[in-house]
């Protein structure tokens, strides 16, 4: 099975997390995404996007890191762990992406 990890935040933290993961460990095993919410924005936007993705790869595991349990972000996503390819990782900090990697 293919996999593909996600990253998504509040603001900028996951783009600078991806940043930080590459320059540690380099060039990375799977593709990656970070997602940054930026105000006047809705992480329902993303989250239909990635549903898009998920639904058009059946056979790609998606690792789905996110920065706070029960805010917007994780609350939009968690709706994506109804499909059995979508795993859902809350409290995102640099140890836990590194180990996803």
């Amino acid at each position: 099975m293919k996999k593909k990890i996600i990253l998504a935040s509040h603001g900028r933290l996951s783009e600078g997390m991806l940043d930080s993961v590459r320059m540690i460990a380099g060039d990375l095993p799977y593709p990656s995404t970070a997602y940054c919410l930026a105000t006047g924005h809705s992480p329902d936007e993303f989250a239909e996007e990635i549903e898009t993705e998920v639904k058009m790869n059946p056979d790609t595991e998606f690792d789905i890191a996110v920065d706070l349990i029960g805010a917007s972000v994780c609350t939009s996503l968690l709706g994506l762990t109804r499909y059995p390819n979508v795993h859902l990782f809350t409290g995102m900090n640099l140890n836990m992406v590194l180990s996803l990697f």
